[in-house]
Formats: C-alpha cells, sequence, structure tokens
C-alpha cells in the first residue's frame, strides 16, 4: 500500500475542513428545528393559562372593588343594584373557575393524588 501524495493530502485536508464545518450546522439545524417545536408547544400551553390568570385577577379585583362600595351605600335602590354587579362578577369567576376545573381538573387531580416521597399532600383527597 503507497502513501498518499502531496495531492491527496491536500485534498484529505480540504474535504475535512469543508465537511466538519458543515455537518456541525446539520447537526445545528436539527437541533434549532427539535427547539422550535419544544418552544411552539411552551407557548401553546403558556399563553391560554397566563389569559386564564389574567382573567381571574381582573374579576377578583372588580369584586373587591365593589364591596367596600356596598357597605358604604345608604339607599337601598342603588345597594340592590351594585349588589347585582357583585353578583354577576362573582357568577363571572365562578363560570371561569368551573371551565377551568372540567379542563385542567384531572390535570390538577393527578397532582394531588401523586405520591412523592417526603412531601405531603395539601391537596383533599
Amino acid at each position: 500500500m503507497r502513501q498518499p501524495g502531496l495531492r491527496g493530502k491536500l485534498l484529505l485536508a480540504f474535504i475535512l475542513i469543508a465537511g466538519l464545518p458543515t455537518l456541525a450546522g446539520l447537526l445545528g439545524l436539527v437541533e434549532l428545528r427539535s427547539l422550535a417545536i419544544r418552544q411552539s408547544d411552551v407557548i401553546r400551553q403558556t399563553i391560554p393559562a397566563m389569559d386564564d390568570v389574567r382573567g381571574i385577577a381582573e374579576e377578583s379585583t372588580l369584586i373587591v372593588a365593589i364591596a367596600p362600595q356596598l357597605a358604604e351605600m345608604t339607599d337601598q335602590r342603588d345597594r340592590e343594584a351594585l349588589f347585582h354587579d357583585l353578583k354577576d362578577q362573582v357568577d363571572a369567576l365562578t363560570r371561569r373557575l368551573q371551565r377551568l376545573d372540567a379542563q385542567r381538573g384531572a390535570d390538577i387531580a393527578a397532582l394531588g393524588a401523586a405520591d412523592v416521597p417526603g412531601r405531603s399532600s395539601r391537596w383533599p383527597s
């Protein structure tokens, strides 16, 4: 078997110099694609949850803001009108929580029922 000449050595060096960065680029592209898929999954799960939290916070804030006004009312008709507004806000919050419970209740129940060593469950059985 004979040794490669200068031409063969230069060709091999060129192939290695050009090929390794190309291979690294292809591997990077595959990983970037995988990362984009995982990021899309996280966004698909996180954005609706953030919207639910924002809605609960807004509805709770409105309920808390109405309660002191209700206590300060002296006219019974105004008090009843404000009470109906308060009741509507409580009903809206209740509907949102029921919808969330229906959507994510199984997940929450599974978390509460999970048997994790060294952790006491705070969720009722």
